[in-house]
């Protein structure tokens, strides 16, 4: 027996709606855990995350993958983050969501 790639079904796989919703999926895991461990001086920050589709470039060849960002609105959320980098810190959640 011998293994050939299937470039162009890992292709479609890696671009696929069922692959954007399992990103998403990961990322709103990270979300959750933002929210419990954000700082509440106001609210706004904790109340600001965001989960959304997007693409991100990855692969040999470069090629459009889905992906999901995590991001948080709040006015005031690049001071929150220089001070505590809750969202740097969500990744290690969601890299053990996978």
């Amino acid at each position: 027996m011998s293994y050939r790639p299937d470039h162009n079904g890992m292709r479609a796989l890696a671009q696929s709606p069922q692959m954007s919703r399992a990103m998403q999926q990961a990322a709103e895991v990270g979300m959750r855990w933002a929210e419990s461990v954000a700082p509440r001086d106001t609210g706004e920050y904790a109340g600001s995350f965001r989960v959304a589709p997007t693409t991100v470039r990855g692969g040999r060849p470069a090629e459009d993958r889905a992906g999901a960002r995590l991001a948080n609105d709040a006015r005031h959320a690049i001071v929150v983050e220089s001070r505590h980098h809750v969202l740097a810190r969500a990744v290690n959640i969601i890299e053990q969501a996978r």
